[in-house]
C-alpha cells in the first residue's frame, strides 16, 4: 500500500528515471527533497516547485553531505547516482543515521547474459565481469549492501527505462544517431535485429517504484522494474522512424563483430555505453524478465504505455526545445565509420 505524508530525500532526482518518481511522490503527498549538483539542466525535464532542492559540488564528499543533512530525517532515501563502491562508502555513514530506509537503483546488467536463464528473475546469476565498469560498481555495492544489519536496504534494478533517453540499437542514450537520422542519414541496426527486448517509460517505472517507498515488504530485499511488453529492434527502430515523421530511409545492419572490436574512448561520455566490449555485457542477448517478485509486492502494477506512444512523447518533448538536444560528435565519428564501411550493404 503506498503511504502518504512522508519524507523522502532523492539523490539525483531529475534524471530519465527519477524526476518521474519524484513527481509521484508529490502526486502522493510526500514531502520530497533531492540532493544534486545540477538541479537545472536544460537537457531534463523542469522539477516542480513544491521540491525542496540541497545543492551540493560533491555528492560523494562525505563532509559536505553531513554538513548538508545535518538534523534532518527521512523515512527513505532514494539513490539514484551511486555508481561504485565507494560512492556508497561515502555516504553510507550519514544515511544509515537519518533514514529508515535506504534504495539503491542498481541496474540489470547485474545479471549473467545466457540464454538459459531466461526471462531473468531476481534469482538470476551476477555476471561475472571485471571489464564492464558500470556493472562491475553495481554489483559490488549490492553484495556490500547485502551484508549490511544496521539500514533497511532496498535494491531496484531498472531495465530500458526511457523518457529523456532514446533507446536506439547503435548508439547511446543521447540524441546523436536520431538527429543523424532526421539529418538523411541510413538507420543503424545490430547484428539482425532480431533479439527481443523490453523498454518501459519512466512514468510507468514510477508508479510502481513509489509503492516500494517505506514498504517493509520491500525492506533487504531486491526487485526489478521492467517492462512486460516485447519487441524486438526491428520494431523498436521502425517505431522510432515513425515518431521522428521519416517515411523512407535506408537501412544498413552492422555485424555484431564489428561492435564488438570497437574502441570506445571513456573520455568521450562514452564509458557507459553498449558499444565496444560493453555490447556483449547486455545487447548480444534477448533482454526479457520475469516482473511476478514485484507484482507480488505491488499487485495492481503493470506497464500502461506502449512503445509506439512512448516513444511519440518522448521524441516530442526533445524536439521542442533545442537545448534538449544531446549530440556527442565523438559518438557522431563512430556512427558514421560503421556506416560507411557497411553501406554497400544498405536497403
Amino acid at each position: 500500500m503506498i503511504q502518504k505524508n512522508l519524507k523522502v530525500l532523492y539523490i539525483g532526482g531529475n534524471g530519465n528515471i527519477s524526476w518521474w518518481c519524484v513527481n509521484k511522490s508529490l502526486q502522493l503527498g510526500h514531502e520530497v527533497y533531492i540532493i544534486t549538483r545540477s538541479p537545472f539542466k536544460k537537457t531534463r525535464r523542469t522539477l516542480d516547485s513544491k521540491v525542496k532542492i540541497i545543492n551540493v559540488n560533491d555528492i560523494n564528499n562525505t563532509t559536505e553531505i553531513k554538513s548538508k543533512l545535518l538534523g534532518m530525517n527521512f523515512d527513505a532515501v532514494c539513490d539514484f547516482i551511486c555508481y561504485s563502491l565507494d560512492n556508497f562508502k561515502s555516504r553510507y555513514e550519514v544515511l544509515k543515521k537519518i533514514t529508515k530506509q535506504y534504495i539503491f537503483i542498481s541496474s540489470v546488467v547485474v545479471y549473467k547474459r545466457e540464454t538459459e536463464f531466461l526471462p531473468f528473475k531476481e534469482n538470476t546469476p551476477q555476471w561475472d565481469t571485471s571489464s564492464y565498469e558500470y556493472a562491475k560498481g553495481k554489483i559490488e555495492i549490492e553484495n556490500y549492501l547485502k551484508n549490511i544489519k544496521d539500514l533497511n536496504w532496498t535494491i531496484v534494478r531498472p531495465a530500458h527505462t526511457y523518457d529523456t533517453i532514446i533507446p536506439v540499437s547503435v548508439g547511446h542514450n543521447c540524441f546523436t544517431a536520431p538527429l543523424r537520422y532526421l539529418n538523411g542519414k541510413p538507420l543503424l541496426i545490430a547484428g539482425d535485429g532480431t533479439n527481443l527486448w523490453s523498454t518501459l517509460h519512466s512514468s510507468d517505472f514510477a508508479d510502481c517504484f513509489c509503492h516500494l517507498i517505506n514498504n517493509e515488504g520491500a525492506y533487504n530485499n531486491d526487485f526489478h522494474i521492467t517492462g512486460e511488453k516485447w519487441l524486438n529492434w526491428i520494431e523498436i527502430s521502425e517505431l522510432l522512424m515513425r515518431s521522428l515523421n521519416i517515411k523512407k530511409y535506408k537501412i544498413v545492419h552492422i555485424p555484431i563483430k564489428q561492435i564488438l572490436e570497437l574502441e570506445i574512448n571513456k573520455s568521450s561520455n562514452l564509458n557507459t555505453t553498449y558499444l565496444g566490449a560493453n555490447f556483449r555485457g547486455q545487447r548480444l542477448w534477448c533482454d526479457i524478465y520475469n516482473n511476478e517478485k514485484v507484482k507480488a509486492l505491488v499487485p495492481n502494477w503493470k506497464q500502461k504505455i506502449d512503445f509506439k506512444d512512448g516513444i511519440i512523447l518522448s521524441i516530442n518533448w526533445i524536439l521542442s526545445d533545442k537545448n534538449r538536444i544531446r549530440f556527442n560528435e565523438d559518438l557522431n565519428c563512430i556512427l558514421e565509420k560503421l556506416t560507411n564501411e557497411n553501406f554497400d550493404n544498405s536497403y
